[in-house]
């Protein structure tokens, strides 16, 4: 009978004990070949086998997940991030359509995820090296990895003036006077720009603050940029946005 060999890589004992119980004891074809609790075993053993899962800690000591997946140009396994805190890792994981278990783990949750894990797709793959350049730190102006019709075009953060949302997609206009359609949200873009100069000013709009030239004050407002377009601020958005400012 085939059963889907885990690793798991996590710092605290505890945590791998208990995820460990779950999987063998709550899932189906379950087989935890191999745990350890910093970067350097894991890779070690990964140079040598690779699990069908691998269940991997954000934050151990030495290095952090995002370091030990991004060592592999290839990699065919599955990696479900489990983390207890980092609010921006979590919602740029979600943005990226990724798996992901919030500490303390649950028999429910981990069951949700197994259940949603298929044995042969490799856009799993590249959504995790999409979601490790997102947030490679290293890397100067950090680059986003904006979701296209084709695949993915990378730009860095810097370099977005503001975004509008078309229905259930975005388009992201750029300082250099271009412009990408991504089949995106706006709320998906929202979420994932939370921790950089970024405001929604609209249901359709949101800007990048660091190209704000005035806010025209009125029952909204407007406001407008350095290239010399003006965008109304809806009433329900005002509040936050004028919070948005003074928190600058």
């Amino acid at each position: 009978m085939f059963k889907y060999s885990v690793f798991i890589v996590d710092d605290e004992a505890n945590s791998i004990s208990i995820l460990k119980h779950i999987l063998e004891n709550y899932c189906e074809n379950v087989e935890v070949k191999f745990t350890a609790n910093n970067i350097t075993d894991a890779y070690n053993k990964l140079l040598h086998e690779m699990p069908d899962i691998l269940f991997l800690d954000i934050e151990m000591p030495g290095g952090n997940g995002f370091e030990l997946v991004s060592k592999f140009e290839f990699f065919p396994f599955k990696v479900v991030f489990t983390t207890g805190f980092d609010k921006y890792a979590i919602q740029a994981i979600k943005i990226s359509c990724l798996d992901y278990l919030l500490k303390p783990i649950s028999i429910k949750e981990v069951q949700k995820v197994f259940g949603k894990l298929d044995k042969t797709s490799t856009q799993k793959r590249e959504k995790v090296q999409n979601f490790i350049k997102n947030m490679n730190t290293n890397i100067p102006h950090h680059r986003i990895g904006i979701p296209v019709v084709a695949g993915l075009e990378f730009i860095s953060i810097n370099n977005i003036l503001y975004l509008e949302a078309d229905g259930n997609c975005t388009y992201v206009f750029n300082v250099d006077g271009t412009k990408i359609f991504s089949t995106r949200t706006l709320g998906n873009f929202e979420q994932l720009l939370e921790n950089y100069p970024f405001a929604r000013i609209h249901r359709k709009h949101m800007i990048n603050l660091n190209y704000l030239v005035k806010y025209n004050k009125g029952e909204g407002g407007s406001i407008l940029l350095n290239n010399g377009v003006h965008l109304d601020v809806s009433r329900r958005k005002k509040e936050a946005f004028l919070s948005r400012l003074n928190a600058i």
